[in-house]
């Protein structure tokens, strides 16, 4: 791009675009800023907005009606307004660019937002989703107790003294919980009341370590070992872990896709899609960071 006509270094500036628009192949840099429109989704919808109001104008100027030919001008008046505005709207910065991630300076940013400097990973990892996880086909099967909260969908503890709180199985007599290390099987005494367990008073979980838990229902007369189980694995977040959750949730409508990548680090899926969902659909990326969710929710 032309120094002495960029409007920055990311993005065609409005002149460009308008005279890409107006000139077509007779654009002197015509091959130049058609590759930049490929790649570049901001420049190309604002492309595609300036062409639609470029041919209003051109309509308008065909139209020839007898009784009412001061309608034609107008009309091209109109749509030559129209191109004006619908131009700067899209290149000032409240246009669809300031919603996109983007670095300046060694800084990244999404819209207005500035991003903290650990957070770049992030904003590097929703350009380059990872591939979708594939199920083995030792996956566990389905689980037959069914864990309310904390939210299953999470792969992430958040609280180093948790809650859990179980679906209630028919027929069940009593139910069993069990709180591990997956790692060395330690386990972590839970004070177990009808369908709900807590830690034991004065117990606290490890920060960054990986539990088990399994819930069993017993019928009347059925042992440990007989019941119907649930069993899920978390991961217990670290203090600068919780730093970034709680950055992710207080900043997840003004910087949606960093905060998708960083609740998708942390193991917060379900946060991840709900974020997602803000998104437009029909952005490629989207589409992508939803099937490796999709994936990893299943």
């Amino acid at each position: 791009m032309h120094p002495r006509d960029a409007a920055d270094e990311t993005h065609l500036s409005a002149a460009q675009i308008l005279a890409l628009v107006e000139r077509g192949r007779r654009c002197d840099r015509y091959d130049e800023y058609i590759d930049h429109i490929t790649l570049c989704p901001v420049c190309r919808e604002t492309y595609k907005q300036l062409l639609r109001a470029e041919a209003m104008v051109r309509e308008a100027r065909r139209s020839r009606v007898v009784l009412l030919r001061w309608v034609a001008p107008l009309a091209a008046a109109a749509a030559v307004l129209a191109l004006v505005f619908i131009g700067r709207a899209l290149l000032l910065p409240t246009a669809p660019e300031t919603l996109a991630l983007r670095q300046q300076g060694g800084v990244w940013y999404e819209g207005t937002t500035r991003l903290p400097e650990w957070a770049s990973a992030a904003a590097a990892l929703f350009a380059n989703p990872p591939d979708a996880p594939t199920r083995s086909d030792d996956a566990p099967a389905q689980r037959a107790v069914q864990l309310l909260a904390p939210n299953p969908a999470n792969r992430a503890l958040e609280s180093l003294t948790p809650e859990f709180r179980w679906q209630a199985i028919p027929d069940a007599a009593r139910y069993r919980a069990r709180l591990e290390r997956a790692d060395t099987g330690e386990p972590a005494p839970l004070v177990v009341e009808g369908t709900q367990a807590r830690l034991a008073p004065n117990t606290t979980l490890q920060a960054g370590m990986r539990y088990r838990l399994t819930i069993e229902a017993l019928a009347t007369g059925e042992v440990a070992g007989e019941g119907l189980t649930g069993v899920y694995e978390f991961r217990t977040l670290t203090p600068d872990e919780q730093t970034r959750l709680r950055w992710a949730r207080a900043n997840r409508q003004n910087a949606p896709r960093a905060c998708v990548a960083v609740f998708y680090q942390l193991g917060c899926y379900a946060d991840a899609r709900e974020t997602l969902n803000t998104l437009p659909a029909d952005d490629p990326l989207v589409q992508r960071w939803r099937k490796v969710l999709e994936a990893h929710l299943q």
